[in-house]
């Protein structure tokens, strides 16, 4: 699924889906513009994958939030 979210600076994209990690390997320069990123993910995910992400898109700024894993942070209300 992609939202894409407008606001008065700029537009930008959010996609969620499985497999959204191989499709950014895959498909940097289709999904990402600018230099901007802001990544969320859980601390199961972070562990397996965080030092890849980071090393695959070391020409970006990225910003990561790492939740918790289960249930409760895949809460609005969390």
């Amino acid at each position: 699924m992609k939202i894409n979210v407008k606001t008065s600076q700029s537009n930008y994209d959010i996609i969620i889906e499985n497999g959204a990690f191989d499709a950014l390997i895959s498909n940097t320069e289709d999904l990402i513009r600018g230099k901007k990123i802001f990544a969320v993910t859980d601390d199961n995910v972070d562990r397996l994958y965080g030092e890849e992400f980071i090393r695959i898109l070391s020409d970006y700024e990225i910003e990561k939030i790492v939740l918790p894993h289960g249930e409760t942070t895949k809460s609005a209300h969390y």
